[in-house]
């Protein structure tokens, strides 16, 4: 059988199609693999930059993102199975809080930086999957993030998150925050990753409020450094701290 005839055959074809498939696969897996520490890379600055947004520290690119990072996130403090970013702005020091929830279309993630004293919101930054643009999609503007800024997150009760998104317009309380308009599926799953995200830091927002604990955070014992109050009857400026840590 000559050439011409034999490529006219199926087991030609399918030997031909195998190949290319092989061929194909081993290239585009060799360039992932060849881009991959600098996907990576790519991917914690933008984790870094989105912190440093919620930390109204905006406008930074490439390297720029790396050092100012370095600069004012000072410490991570281990909260349950989360990591709270310690940070200082200006001399005073924040808490920077993961948060994620559901939209529309997609998942909802961001950035809740309070104040010292853990009461107020300092900054926000939020982002999603598939929100539909010029709607939902809008909740990544600054216009919209900057409203949570000086906002108290607890009311009368302090183990209660008071902070939350409702319908445009209807705002009432100093804890209400505007939605967007047109967008009322993505500004409750806003509502809900922002309640019920810092809902799941009580421990650290509330408790944080009576621990009291003077000590440098190295030093702090575990209860202490997540913000909690110290045993009752023992204090953090005694060395029963490390032993709590310890038990």
């Amino acid at each position: 059988m000559n050439l011409s005839k034999l490529k006219e055959t199926n087991t030609y074809i399918i030997i031909y199609a195998t190949v290319m498939v092989i061929i194909v696969a081993f290239l585009l897996a060799f360039i992932s693999s060849a881009l991959k520490p600098t996907q990576d890379a790519n991917v914690l600055r933008d984790t870094k930059n989105q912190i440093l947004i919620s930390l109204n520290l905006t406008g930074l690119k490439g390297e720029a993102v790396d050092r100012k990072f370095a600069e004012v996130v000072t410490d991570t403090i281990q909260v349950d199975d989360k990591v709270v970013y310690q940070a200082s702005v200006e001399g005073a020091t924040k808490y920077v809080l993961p948060v994620k929830g559901r939209g529309l279309w997609g998942g909802l993630w961001g950035y809740i930086s309070v104040d010292e004293d853990k009461q107020h919101v300092y900054g926000t930054y939020f982002d999603h999957e598939s929100e539909t643009a010029g709607l939902g999609a809008r909740i990544k503007e600054r216009w919209f993030q900057e409203q949570f800024n000086g906002k108290p997150i607890f009311t009368d009760n302090p183990q209660q998150v008071a902070l939350t998104v409702v319908k445009k317009g209807q705002s009432k309380a100093e804890t209400e925050i505007d939605g967007v308009t047109g967008a009322t599926l993505t500004s409750n799953g806003v509502a809900d990753m922002v309640t019920n995200g810092l809902q799941s830091y009580i421990g650290f927002l509330a408790g944080g409020q009576a621990s009291g604990c003077k000590k440098p955070l190295n030093e702090r014992c575990g209860r202490c450094k997540a913000g909690m109050a110290c045993p009752e009857g023992e204090s953090c400026e005694a060395e029963s701290c490390t032993e709590v840590e310890q038990n």
